[in-house]
This record gives C-alpha cells, structure tokens and sequence, in this order.
C-alpha cells in the first residue's frame, strides 16, 4: 500500500489501485476518504482499510472527484456503514439522485463511440445507488475542520462537477482530470470540455502542489504535468 506523508503531520494511504485508485486522508484530527472504487472492489478496499493504523469505524468524510461509477459505486454502502457525509460537487447532485452519470464524450473518435453507446444502453453495471450529499457550505467547514489546509479546487472539463482536493500545497488528489500511465500525464480519454482540461492542469501547475494522485495509474510529478501540457499545447497550436 503507497503512502505520502505530508509536511503538516498529513498523511495519504493508496487504499484501492489496478482499475480505479482511492485514497485514505489521515490528518490526525480525523479521516477522509477521496473516491470508494467499483462494487467489485469493496472487499479489497475494506480490507486495505481495515489495515490502515486507524479506528477502523473513522471514516468522517468521503470526496468524490465525480460521480462516475467507477469513482462512487460504494459511496452509498460506505456512507451507511461509516455514518459519513459524502462531498461532491453541486453539478453532480442530479445524477446522484437519480443513481447513474452519463459517460463523457469521448476525445477520440473511438471513445466517442465507446461513450454513445454505453450511454445509450444505460449498462447497469454503471449504476449506482443513490446517496445523500453535504451541502457545500456545511462541506467546507467539515473540511476546515478536519485540516485547515485542505481545499477543494474545481476543475471542470472531464466533468462539469470535477473537483480537486489540494493537502497543505503539497499533493493534489486529482480524479480523472489527470491519468498517470508509462511515466506521463496523460489527457482523458472521456471529457466533456477537452479545452477545461487544459485549464484544469494549468489551476493545478499555478498551485504550490507538485506530487498529483491520480484516479487511474500512478502519481504525476510536476514536472511530468508540465512536460505534458506544453506537447499537448504545441500539438493544438504548432508554431
């Protein structure tokens, strides 16, 4: 299990990996866990938690980085079961009630497909059950609570409701707006804005962050974000 452990006495445990990576926040005044993985994964992310030098019962607040269901499929059961608020953006609260978030277009032509027809089936598999959110404000304080460093940076383009969480100007726990495969920063194959992305990896290069916690592979330094962004961007606009 990866672990970071950070300036302020913070530290990030890696307690889901392989198809959807989660994280578990320990900042001493409580935890929060950052995305809860596929059904499929409960077990497994049950199990790395139960190993966690924590009460095995803390679990204070869930963030989601958005409400696909590959990011939120256990909110529901890990709400009732911890008796944890769950924090997402208020551009997902639609599809949270309703227990399913449409794919994303995808940036190519392939995934475009992909994304058509997955949302036109409407695959169970994609579903989730519904569950309650905190309200933004009362998130905000809980969160200030529980490490006053922390801050949820929105970062629309993968999705309208995408958010960051920033620890201390130290590590950014990213989602889907930035995948860390082969030693890159690599741009999401779904995105409803693929221009916001963009954006998005800029918000996160103007912060003092320079470690980035993936949804999907392996941790992105700053200088690989960097690297990335200024290929993508002499791609769009060649000189």
């Amino acid at each position: 299990m990866r672990t970071w452990h950070i300036h302020n006495h913070c530290t990030i445990y890696q307690v889901l990996g392989g198809r959807s990576n989660a994280y578990l926040i320990a900042t001493g005044k409580g935890n929060i866990l950052f995305d809860t993985g596929k059904t499929h994964a409960r077990k497994r992310l049950l199990q790395n938690l139960h190993k966690l030098p924590i009460p095995a019962h803390s679990i204070d607040l869930i963030v989601l980085s958005h409400t696909h269901f590959d990011h939120c499929q256990n909110a529901r059961y890990l709400q009732q079961r911890y008796h944890c608020a769950i924090v997402a953006d208020e551009e997902e609260s639609t599809f949270v009630r309703s227990g399913f978030t449409p794919i994303a277009a995808g940036t190519s032509i392939g995934f475009r497909l992909l994304s058509r027809l997955a949302n036109y089936l409407h695959l169970k598999s994609m579903s989730y059950l519904p569950f309650d959110l905190l309200p933004r404000q009362q998130a905000t304080a809980l969160l200030h609570q529980l490490d006053a460093q922390l801050q949820i940076l929105p970062t629309r383009g993968h999705t309208q409701g995408s958010i960051c969480l920033l620890l201390a100007g130290h590590t950014a726990l990213v989602g889907d707006t930035v995948l860390g495969y082969w030693g890159k920063a690599l741009f999401p194959p779904f995105a409803e804005h693929p221009d916001l992305v963009l954006h998005a990896w800029q918000q996160l290069l103007d912060s003092p962050c320079h470690t980035f916690l993936p949804g999907h592979g392996r941790a992105v330094s700053r200088t690989t974000l960097e690297q990335s962004l200024h290929k993508i961007r002499t791609k769009i606009t060649p000189s």
